[in-house]
């Protein structure tokens, strides 16, 4: 509800819910939380409205290609965060592998990429779940344990900087991931 409501709205604060034409949308997309002083405010983190950001904007770049509705919620926008989690998904597989092959040889490296697709729950967050953080975490943390190794072997502020800057993601994206 982020990227629609700063796009399309251009009101964070969810004023233009308050028309009544807008009630079903407002119960629809966007859930507000009303706080003490009667303000709207999105309850949940905008980790992943930052995440699907490069989607959102190939479907918004589509929609006015091709004559569609472009609001942020028809049908090529939710096609744009289902495939956002198997890049994802895949980004964080790379990053697993280029972890894995440091330590060991192919063989174990194939079936654990195995294990991790065919074992895990993945399917269901590439599938049905599409759109969860699950797959970002993913392709996040694997991220960061990569260049957290790299920056043992090679303390240099590019790998500090990464460091830094997928630590702030992991945490936008799921804040309890801090801990």
């Amino acid at each position: 509800c982020y990227l629609p409501a700063t796009f399309y709205e251009h009101d964070l604060s969810l004023a233009f819910t308050d028309d009544s034409l807008n009630r079903e949308i407002e119960g629809r997309y966007y859930w507000p939380t009303i706080d003490a002083d009667g303000n709207k405010i999105i309850k949940v983190n905008m980790g992943m409205a930052v995440s699907y950001l490069p989607f959102f904007g190939a479907a918004h770049v589509y929609c006015k290609l091709f004559n569609e509705e472009a609001n942020g919620f028809s049908d090529p926008y939710h096609f744009a965060v289902q495939f956002s989690s198997l890049f994802y998904f895949l980004i964080g597989l790379i990053f697993l592998l280029r972890i894995l092959k440091l330590y060991f040889e192919p063989k174990v490296v194939f079936i654990t990429s195995l294990a991790i697709i065919f074992g895990t729950n993945i399917i269901y967050y590439l599938t049905n779940g599409a759109g969860m953080a699950h797959p970002v975490d993913f392709a996040l943390i694997a991220a960061f344990v990569y260049y957290t190794i790299k920056w043992h072997q090679n303390q240099t502020f590019k790998f500090t900087l990464y460091i830094g800057l997928l630590g702030g993601m992991i945490t936008l994206v799921r804040p309890v991931n801090i801990f």
